[in-house]
């Protein structure tokens, strides 16, 4: 079976969900239309309220019309048409290649490729802090639902700048670096807060926070954070 392209799997997956969307309006069935327009409207209130910098407010409706939407979305037969196709499409894959192995691990190993330049390793690390010295690298971390700590305080800053990127849906961040060395923080998250060294920013909604230390330029060795979370709290602390 030819393998599809990933616009192609999104355009498939488009259709379903509207098959399934178009099938809940002619059953009837949960009043769809209501109920997805119902949040919309929840949420245009909330930016009424914003733009008051009512912020709590604001953030009220915007959760309240979020959790009305995933229920809608959830219970209506849209959801079943793209399982029931991602099913029969892994189904498919499973009955035409020689085995569940091969459609897993795609006879992928570490060092399959090594003398074509190509180098495999798993994408999500776990093992974020050592007990023993080391020279801190850049780093890159991801999870979909997690708090994720990154104990950095046994590392030793090499000369220049060292990029640590974290991205998540839902968890909260807290990165421990070693005493002495600057650091910038970049962070955008949905829904959370930002703590740093200096000051600690309470929850906020859809914001942006930069950090610098004041002589982070100058410095012989520096760290630069980048953290990108849908839901949660980020913390970096110097000890």
């Amino acid at each position: 079976m030819r393998r599809l392209s990933t616009k192609q799997l999104v355009g498939y997956v488009s259709i379903l969900f509207a098959l399934g969307l178009f099938y809940d309006l002619m059953t009837g069935a949960g009043n769809v239309l209501f109920g997805v327009l119902f949040p919309f409207l929840l949420y245009y209130v909330g930016i009424h309220f914003r733009k008051r910098n009512h912020e709590k407010l604001a953030i009220l409706f915007y959760i309240v019309g979020t959790i009305i939407l995933a229920g809608v979305v959830l219970s209506s037969a849209a959801i079943g048409f793209v399982i029931a196709g991602i099913l029969l499409y892994l189904g498919i894959i499973l009955v035409t290649r020689h085995s569940v192995r091969e459609f897993f691990f795609s006879k992928i190993s570490p060092s399959l490729y090594e003398e074509e330049g190509i180098k495999i390793q798993p994408a999500y690390s776990f093992a974020t802090q050592q007990e023993l010295p080391y020279v801190l690298k850049d780093l890159s971390e991801q999870f979909i639902v997690r708090d994720l700590e990154i104990d950095l305080t046994h590392a030793y800053v090499p000369e220049g700048e060292t990029l640590i990127v974290v991205s998540g849906v839902v968890g909260d961040v807290r990165i421990l670096l070693p005493s002495g060395y600057d650091y910038t923080l970049d962070t955008s998250i949905g829904f959370g807060s930002v703590k740093t060294d200096v000051r600690r920013i309470p929850t906020f909604f859809n914001r942006r926070i930069q950090y610098r230390a004041p002589e982070y330029d100058e410095a012989v060795r520096k760290v630069r954070i980048h953290v990108m979370l849908g839901i949660g709290n980020v913390e970096v602390t110097s000890i």
